[in-house]
């Protein structure tokens, strides 16, 4: 999770980096809607990548709270699917959709067709991945003044 911050001080447990305070709590493993929620829950939302130095950051977060090279944590990417099971644009925890431009690190043949949401691996490829499954969170929440929050 993450949050916007007036110079570089975070609140304890929290990590500086890029003018945001992070937080990582990879102690549950939980589908995406839950880890949306948790973060709503204390004013935040999923981490939302813009940078080649953001996206090693949140890995290297994630890593020094145990994060295996094989494992995975969400970020704040996904899309929704229609009634017939298609799925629309990718869209940031903030709302704003994802374009091409956009900064962007998926692994070979990713996203899938069948995959609804964003994780990265602590190699620090992004998958796409099916929602409902339970794994880490990366949450970039944005509290007061566009803070960001990473929690796993």
């Amino acid at each position: 999770m993450g949050k916007q911050t007036e110079g570089q001080s975070c609140a304890s447990g929290w990590n500086y980096f890029s003018n945001k305070c992070y937080y990582y709590n990879g102690s549950n493993r939980v589908n995406f809607n839950t880890a949306v929620t948790s973060c709503t829950n204390i004013g935040a939302a999923l981490t939302k990548i813009t940078s080649e130095e953001e996206n090693n950051f949140v890995t290297d977060l994630a890593k020094q709270d145990g994060l295996r090279q094989e494992e995975y944590f969400w970020i704040g990417l996904s899309r929704d699917s229609n009634d017939d099971g298609n799925f629309g644009p990718w869209k940031w925890s903030d709302g704003s959709e994802f374009q091409d431009t956009d900064y962007q690190k998926w692994n070979t043949n990713e996203p899938q067709d069948i995959e609804g949401c964003a994780k990265i691996r602590g190699s620090t490829e992004w998958y796409g991945f099916r929602c409902a499954k339970n794994t880490a969170t990366s949450n970039n929440p944005q509290i007061n003044n566009n803070k960001t929050i990473s929690n796993a």
